[in-house]
């Protein structure tokens, strides 16, 4: 058997790649013979192209090169985990949950605890330090806290 030239459309219809991805393959391919106004390429120079390496853009190397980088990637973040140097975003948003239910219990409580002394307050300038007073040690209080820290 000879081998013959082939057109992209022949190209097209012989291995089932579209007209698109065939014309796309071919720009790397060298030109071996014109007919007419169609260039004619050797089916052994464009099967690579089309079915090999290139016709994807995947460079072994490159691919080893990356996953290489993957795992280094991910030995360090495991280290950073052990070392207690990373945490989860779950975790964070556990801690942060129980945080802000905590201040939120601090802060309602302060109502039933200064009414009184706020309604017997005579200045309202007394009133504002009573507040400040009692959000303060709220804060204070949610700061010395471990609530939900391990």
């Amino acid at each position: 058997m000879q081998a013959q030239l082939w057109t992209a459309s022949g190209i097209a219809v012989e291995t089932g790649f579209t007209q698109r991805a065939v014309a796309r393959a071919l720009t790397r391919c060298q030109v071996a013979d014109k007919k007419g106004r169609s260039n004619c390429y050797w089916m052994r120079d464009a099967l690579p192209l089309l079915y090999g390496n290139e016709s994807r853009g995947i460079d072994l190397g490159e691919q080893r090169a990356r996953q290489h980088r993957e795992m280094a990637d991910k030995l360090e973040m495991e280290n950073e985990v052990t070392r207690g140097e990373l945490v989860k975003a779950s975790e964070i948003a556990m801690l942060w949950e129980t945080l802000t239910t905590e201040l939120r219990q601090r802060l309602m409580m302060i109502p039933a605890r200064v009414g009184d002394l706020i309604a017997r307050s005579k200045r309202k300038s007394d009133a504002k330090k009573i507040i400040e007073k009692e959000i303060r040690q709220a804060l204070t209080g949610l700061s010395q806290s471990r609530a939900g820290i391990p």
